[in-house]
């Protein structure tokens, strides 16, 4: 009854580390929904709540800390349970940054007036919606440990880097021709690469999702590095 009870504790704890993981990317996702709203809508209001919802990221971040670090100083567990309390703390730490990087498009909004037109809105919202995409499929390849949903993330990932890097182009184009404010351009520019950097946290999350699932290692640095080998050969 006593080993019984103790599984069972040990069960739970595993899996309120999942909750709070869970809890924590959903913040983060709306956090980086309201963000990009405060951009097209040039809405302060919605920019400062953003910038007040981190200290919710941030505690939570601490409290899987926390907890991670109980369960293997009280349990000692192995194997599979030992890496995915490791992957659940290196998953929060990501997530935290991409809350760090929603706050940090708000503040842009926070602190300045940004006009522009349909065209560059288009580009804006295409990208944030491929970034969000990414974020919530990789929350739930982890919550799943589905390494096939996980490895997605790798390709998905590309599409974000294309429309950030065609998203830029057009701001530079804009900023040459003085079509519109070379403030705002230049402020959209930091909220281009801050989105893309948010894709790159969600690709972190997968490749220590599949880590966790099967102990295999930077799967996509692999991945990368034969990339590079392939270019190089041809």
């Amino acid at each position: 009854m006593v080993n019984d009870h103790i599984l069972r504790t040990y069960d739970e704890e595993l899996t309120n580390l999942q909750i709070l993981t869970t809890k924590m990317g959903n913040e983060c996702c709306d956090m980086i929904r309201q963000a990009v709203a405060s951009v097209i809508d040039n809405d302060r209001a919605i920019a400062k709540q953003v910038i007040s919802r981190d200290k919710m990221v941030n505690a939570l971040n601490a409290e899987i800390a926390i907890q991670s670090q109980n369960v293997i100083a009280l349990r000692s567990p192995m194997a599979n349970d030992l890496r995915l309390i490791l992957t659940t703390y290196q998953n929060s730490l990501n997530l935290e940054r991409t809350g760090d990087l929603a706050k940090n498009i708000a503040k842009i909004v926070a602190k300045n007036d940004l006009l522009f037109d349909h065209k560059v809105r288009g580009h804006l919202e295409k990208l944030s919606e491929a970034v969000l995409q990414n974020l919530t499929d990789v929350i739930t390849a982890f919550n799943e440990m589905d390494t096939k949903k996980a490895s997605a993330i790798y390709d998905a990932d590309e599409l974000v880097d294309d429309l950030h890097n065609s998203f830029s182009s057009t701001l530079m184009t804009n900023l040459k021709a003085e079509e519109a404010s070379v403030e705002t351009m230049m402020h959209l520019l930091f909220v281009s690469r801050h989105l893309e950097r948010i894709g790159d946290h969600a690709k972190n999350i997968a490749e220590a999702t599949i880590y966790a699932a099967t102990g295999k290692m930077n799967q996509f640095d692999e991945l990368e590095d034969r990339y590079f080998e392939e270019l190089t050969v041809s």
